[in-house]
């Protein structure tokens, strides 16, 4: 008696999933166009402002209810929504390749900007190190006056010493 009532539990069961999964809710799939022009075919509604081109409802089919003259790999889309969908991608393609093109310009500017201020702080800074003020030209001419006063008293000393020193032979010959 229990293998007889799970008999026909478990065919009770089968039966009622069979039925719910072909009554399941219908899908609705979006196609629709955003401001920039690009095709979007979605599960989801369009945001506000989109153009909206298609709503299509969904609903699942079993096996049985597909007839023969439909392929398996059929997915109900025209040659025109493929079309779209190609041109779509291949706006897609060109807007990431754009994107990155102008993401590498941005890097360049970027370097290039940096290199220029690196330059001119390096530029600033070099003039500062080479800038002479009056303050500078003043105290070298004193300081070449004090050396050139230096040098002519060891002059002077240097002939004095001369002087002592032949002196000091003379007498030492006598």
């Amino acid at each position: 008696m229990r293998i007889k009532n799970a008999v026909c539990l478990i065919i009770l069961s089968s039966i009622f999933i069979w039925v719910s999964a072909s009554y399941l809710p219908a899908a609705e799939i979006y196609t629709w166009t955003d401001k920039d022009g690009n095709l979007h075919i979605t599960k989801s509604p369009p945001p506000k402002g989109a153009k909206l081109k298609e709503v299509t409802e969904y609903t699942s089919k079993t096996e049985a209810q597909v007839p023969d003259s439909q392929a398996p790999q059929d997915s109900g889309i025209t040659d025109r929504e493929s079309q779209e969908a190609a041109e779509a991608q291949r706006k897609a393609d060109a807007a990431a390749k754009k994107a990155e093109e102008a993401n590498i310009k941005a890097s360049k500017a970027v370097q290039k900007a940096y290199d220029t201020r690196y330059k001119q702080a390096t530029q600033v800074r070099q003039q500062r190190q080479n800038r002479v003020t009056d303050r500078d030209v003043i105290k070298a001419e004193s300081e070449a006056a004090e050396a050139e006063a230096e040098a002519q008293k060891a002059w002077e000393e240097a002939q004095k010493a001369r002087e002592k020193a032949k002196e000091a032979q003379e007498r030492a010959n006598e």
